[in-house]
């Protein structure tokens, strides 16, 4: 992956963060 900014290191993480609650949520 290519870094640029902090703010896609985050963006990235909350999108990381989301899709784990949503495959908590699924099970």
């Amino acid at each position: 992956m290519v870094k640029c900014n902090g703010s896609e290191s985050a963006a990235l993480t909350t999108v990381e963060v989301s899709n784990i609650e949503v495959g908590r949520a699924g099970s």
